[in-house]
């Protein structure tokens, strides 16, 4: 048997991305979300777009990652 090692429990955060061409609810995870602030222009690799309860939103996985501009 393996042990498992502790961990932290998950945070997470919706915000809405906007731009001139739209906006997007995006759910970021544990550290993408550090350091983002209303306002905060950002690049966001590696996400992917699902649909929610009927609304299009952005993902952000441990596949991806948040860079803060």
């Amino acid at each position: 048997e393996m042990p498992v090692p502790d961990r932290e429990p998950a945070r997470h955060v919706d915000i809405v991305l906007a731009d001139d061409s739209g906006e997007i609810t995006a759910t970021l995870w544990n550290y993408d979300m550090d350091g983002v602030r209303e306002g905060s222009r950002l690049r966001i690799e590696g996400a992917n777009a699902s649909v929610y309860r009927g609304v299009l939103r952005l993902g952000v996985d441990f596949a991806g990652r948040v860079i803060i501009l």
